[in-house]
């Protein structure tokens, strides 16, 4: 594929070779208003949805969602149907998937405020509940989808006073605090299949708030399953867990993760703590308007709201730490 404007143009060629393809004239192609880094993403006329990759190294992502749209949409998630995966590059030379569309806003363009988005929580919370019974140990290796990550706390701490980002007494501090949460459970889990973006851009709303469906499946993989609670702002932890595990519970789950006590809370906020950490290492950036978390102290900002903030049992004992 050509670089540059040349890649640009290309593009363009082969939405439209696509789009006839489909029965779609030129003046019925439209861009979607918010688009990823990965993937371009156009609507064919009101009813079907391309995806071209921007470049042949993201190829294999889009061979994974049409890997996993089937087997989630299977599970009861609900999101838009497969119609086609062509990778043959006989229409054109580079593979592209074809989606039903679905309509309405995502949550972002709803407009999202953590504090004050119940059914919006719990809405959510039931659909991940109906993905996480996807198991790794029941199902098996797929095409694509990575296995389960190690993160190592102490070695990203110590990364970060290497690199002048942590002084030793707070390198202490968070090192003692990431010890504590893992005493309370948040060291073991059980791996099944993860969404890998649940952002606000990838969560399609009714007009009450309500998630209907959960689109691009692109960074799908295998993991513990609070790591699907990681991309909405840690305010939302508190009431999309209780929504989690209520539901989890209800379908019979069998998962010590969602057993009651505060596992389920110490993981999620061991993960939440340990992105901010990460963000660190990364560049400034001024992409706040595709993802919230963008900006490198975004997550860390989040955290200090929500610590500043009255919490019942168990985030209150779970945000002061360990008694010194």
């Amino acid at each position: 594929m050509p670089d540059g404007a040349d890649a640009s143009n290309s593009l363009a060629d082969d939405v439209n070779v696509i789009a006839a393809h489909y029965g779609v004239s030129a003046a019925d192609v439209t861009p979607v208003p918010q688009q990823g880094q990965v993937n371009l993403t156009v609507f064919l006329g009101q009813d079907l949805v391309l995806r071209i990759p921007r470049k042949p190294v993201h190829e294999g992502l889009l061979a994974k969602e049409a890997a996993v749209i089937p087997l989630a949409q299977s599970a009861g998630v609900p999101t838009a149907t497969l119609v086609s995966y062509d990778a043959s590059r006989k229409t054109v030379d580079v593979p592209y998937m074809i989606l039903e569309r679905v309509h309405g806003p995502t949550l972002g363009e709803f407009g999202y405020e953590p504090g004050a988005s119940v059914r919006t929580h719990a809405s959510l919370a039931e659909i991940l509940a109906v993905l996480h019974e996807l198991r790794r140990n029941d199902i098996g290796s797929i095409a694509g989808v990575s296995e389960p990550s190690e993160f190592a706390a102490e070695r990203l701490v110590e990364s970060l006073v290497k690199a002048g980002e942590l002084g030793r007494i707070q390198a202490r501090w968070l090192t003692d605090w990431f010890a504590f949460l893992e005493t309370q459970g948040a060291s073991i889990a059980e791996s099944v299949l993860l969404h890998g973006d649940v952002s606000p851009s990838n969560l399609i709303v009714d007009g009450k708030g309500q998630v209907a469906a959960i689109i691009d499946w692109g960074k799908a993989g295998w993991g513990d399953p609070v790591r699907d609670f990681l991309y909405l702002p840690v305010r939302a932890l508190p009431g999309l867990l209780s929504g989690y595990r209520s539901a989890t519970q209800s379908r019979g789950s069998t998962s010590d993760i969602c057993s009651e006590g505060r596992s389920l809370e110490a993981r999620a906020l061991w993960y939440q703590l340990f992105w901010a950490l990460a963000k660190l290492r990364g560049k400034p950036s001024t992409s706040e308007k595709r993802h919230w978390s963008a900006p490198r102290q975004a997550r860390f900002f989040e955290i200090l709201r929500f610590v500043s903030t009255a919490h019942p049992s168990p985030w209150s004992e779970l945000l002061k730490g360990p008694v010194s």
